[in-house]
């Protein structure tokens, strides 16, 4: 970390590149379904990088501000060039990204996973951008506080079926953003967080029901989506409202966080 008008700067930086050795010694190894293997497991090919800026500032003996950036990149090619592996993939949400969802619960994209019956709990992609800020002060000896608010999302780097591409003219409309408020305990040797998120925009919904304020009450507009994706012939107009209500995730629900140690 280094001073920088008053504020203390640090930036972190990790490039990863993987297969290229083994690959350029495919003459020698065995194909499956048009991939090498080596020693029989088929073997992922790509390069991959991640970058961290985060900046402090004191606002005084009592107070402070920090701000964070992220943005990383994957490209996966040659020898398995679908996607990143799993331990390489970035993911969004959680009590150190985007407070308003759950781990790898965000994205990728504009996947609407509200629609999807086969949605899974983990959601990972090949590209990240996200931000934070949160302005932190005291409430006693040993007891912190926080608001914040974070922004970002993933994406994929191939087509996806899922409207979960990186694009960079649609990068702004798909920024998930939360605000929330944190609670902090400091014991010296460790710090116990409890922080709770509230998703403001959520780029997963369709236009008029993006943001919080939007379609307040019935969700009227959300809930129509669900109609519109679940409803079956012969359904009523109240049965095909009760089964999208009984298949919709509930919208802009609150998530809270624990966690060891500030979020950056």
């Amino acid at each position: 970390k280094k001073p920088f008008l008053g504020a203390a700067i640090s930036y972190n930086a990790t490039f990863d590149a993987a297969g290229n050795i083994l690959y350029s010694l495919r003459k020698t190894q065995d194909t499956l379904n048009g991939q090498y293997q080596f020693l029989d497991l088929t073997y992922a090919q790509f390069v991959r990088l991640d970058n961290r800026l985060v900046l402090a500032g004191k606002l005084n003996s009592s107070s402070s501000l920090h701000f964070k950036a992220e943005a990383g990149a994957g490209v996966p090619y040659g020898n398995m060039n679908t996607s990143l592996p799993y331990d390489y993939s970035f993911y969004a949400g959680g009590s150190n990204d985007n407070r308003g969802w759950r781990a790898r619960s965000l994205g990728p994209g504009a996947y609407k996973y509200h629609l999807d019956t086969n949605r899974t709990l983990t959601q990972i992609g090949d590209v990240r951008i996200g931000a934070s800020l949160e302005y932190r002060f005291s409430l006693g000896p040993i007891l912190k506080g926080a608001f914040f608010t974070d922004i970002g999302n993933i994406w994929t780097y191939n087509e996806d079926s899922r409207d979960a591409q990186f694009k960079i003219q649609n990068v702004l409309k798909e920024m998930a953003i939360a605000s929330g408020i944190g609670l902090r305990i400091d014991l010296d040797y460790f710090i116990v967080r409890l922080d709770l998120g509230f998703p403001i925009y959520n780029p997963a919904y369709s236009q008029g029901a993006r943001w919080t304020f939007q379609d307040l009450g019935n969700r009227e507009t959300y809930i129509q989506e669900g109609i519109d994706r679940f409803i079956l012939p012969g359904d009523t107009p109240e049965s095909a409202r009760a089964r999208a209500i009984y298949y919709l995730p509930k919208p802009f629900w609150p998530t809270l966080h624990f966690g060891i140690g500030y979020p950056f």
